[in-house]
């Protein structure tokens, strides 16, 4: 029996197989865990008693991270493992060990109306105070008085299309294990959330024929996306480890379970989460309905591979080691957007040559006498560097027609960035450093939410103002396409 998601919630590991299972043409014992805490690993272990003779693996020391066969149990199959240690020479007993990046029971084929998953580490919902809340009542007996309420915890409950909602739910013991004063680190299930349809109704059997059905595939693929997207928002990797697909049947059963997946993805420790522009007034709901707009994103190559960059990077720099890899990073994120977005999502073929020209290398002199870029009178005094990236700005509509005076502090924040690569550094205070860093990594914030169409207020990175502001960006200048 597979464990149920509510059972992975700050728990450090789960078994979730232990029964005969075969690997190529032999037959043992196969034992399956999801190690959770401290860091998230699929261990399994086989052994196999007996002289049978077999084709069973022998490990690869020259390349310990092979593949070997898929391992095959009762309605359960451990996906791309590798073994990390061979006792195949002891004697009568044959065994190995090791780790595998999934594992599945059931068809991941099948098809299914609502999928549960479980979220590790997300700090997100922490930090923002804009989530409905869970209670918990205690009434009295014979007169059904409440004498007593306590808060449960907080969820988000939207819809993100015409057919499916998403619900992420917290409960107080994750939201204490979360707290920064309680210093704890690792990783731990914190969140249960549902990708479901609220057009069934369990008590009318004929809303069942209303619903989408979808492949369990389908679905982890949809909730593997959602994670990347809860990443950026959490300030470090999240991911779905454990997910469960279900069908609605219409009979007695009601539901049935069809498919659940334990995987293997990228999660950032607790102690290594950095501050992202999560504010404790966003609005949760508003960006989590971006899904759909980043899913379209996700489906051109340029920005799955524009968008790793940016988290790899992004969260490095929000990480504040010291200010040199902070204003080197943000400044990479800057130009790989800046490129993106002027030039691979530039649909006017003369205008994508002429910003085009900005990047190319042995077209400097071309790029400064179209651009006007120079010292002399009538000459805008800014590098190809500081184009791209004013150009950049005001393709978000941070313009001066819209009361807003960026530009101005672009060529500080890149004589900040060129001091952090070379030996030789300018005199400019440190306090001014770390003002011009975080302008840019507000700059990067400002770019990737109004790219996703996020309406609502996220974290101000300028010292003594606010701590929240509303979008300064012009969600009006984004293609109608996105």
């Amino acid at each position: 029996m597979f464990p149920r998601p509510q059972d992975l919630l700050l728990v450090e590991r789960v078994k979730l197989y232990d029964n005969v299972a075969q690997i190529n043409d032999c037959q043992g014992r196969l034992l399956a865990e999801l190690q959770i805490y401290p860091s998230p690993r699929l261990n399994w272990e086989f052994e196999m008693l007996g002289e049978v003779q077999c084709n069973f693996p022998a490990i690869n020391f020259n390349n310990i991270s092979e593949y070997t066969a898929e391992i095959q149990g009762y309605m359960f199959i451990l996906e791309q493992p590798y073994q990390t240690g061979d006792f195949s020479g002891l004697g009568p007993l044959r065994a190995a060990r090791g780790i595998a990046n999934r594992a599945v029971y059931g068809n991941i084929n099948s098809s299914a109306h609502k999928f549960t998953f479980c979220l590790p580490n997300a700090r997100f919902q922490y930090r923002n105070n804009r989530q409905s809340r869970l209670f918990k009542t205690v009434n009295e007996q014979r007169t059904r008085r409440e004498v007593q309420r306590a808060e449960e915890g907080r969820f988000v409950d939207l819809r993100i299309d015409d057919a499916w909602n998403i619900r992420l739910e917290i409960k107080q013991n994750a939201l204490s294990w979360l707290d920064l004063g309680s210093q704890n680190i690792g990783t731990l299930i914190t969140t249960l959330g549902e990708l479901y349809q609220p057009a069934y109704n369990a008590t009318q059997p004929e809303t069942l024929a209303h619903l989408q059905s979808i492949t369990f595939a389908e679905g982890l693929k949809r909730l593997n996306e959602l994670g990347r997207l809860l990443s950026y928002l959490n300030g470090g990797f999240t991911a779905p480890l454990y997910v469960e697909g279900q069908q609605y049947t219409g009979g007695e059963t009601v539901v049935q379970t069809v498919s659940v997946a334990a995987q293997i993805r990228q999660t950032t420790s607790l102690d290594r989460l950095g501050q992202s522009w999560n504010a404790h007034d966003s609005d949760l709901e508003a960006y989590v309905s971006c899904l759909p707009a980043f899913e379209r994103m996700m489906q051109n190559q340029v920005w799955q591979d524009a968008f790793d960059f940016f988290l790899i990077k992004y969260f490095q720099v929000i990480q504040n080691f010291s200010w040199q890899i902070a204003a080197s990073e943000i400044g990479s994120v800057l130009e790989r957007l800046s490129y993106t977005i002027l030039v691979e999502e530039e649909f006017d073929a003369t205008r994508r040559a002429n910003i085009e020209l900005l990047f190319r290398v042995g077209k400097q002199s071309d790029a400064k006498k179209y651009w006007k870029l120079g010292n002399n009178s009538g000459q805008e005094n800014l590098t190809l560097t500081g184009k791209r990236l004013a150009l950049l700005l005001e393709r978000i509509g941070l313009t001066r027609q819209r009361g807003y005076s960026d530009v101005d502090d672009v060529q500080l924040f890149l004589d900040v960035r060129n001091d952090s690569v070379h030996p030789r550094v300018s005199s400019i205070a440190l306090e001014d450093r770390w003002t011009s860093i975080n302008k840019a990594i507000q700059w990067a914030d400002e770019v990737m939410l109004w790219r996703l169409g996020y309406p609502g207020r996220y974290l101000n990175r300028s010292p003594h103002l606010q701590l929240s502001i509303s979008p300064r960006y012009d969600l009006s200048n984004r293609s109608p396409n996105w």
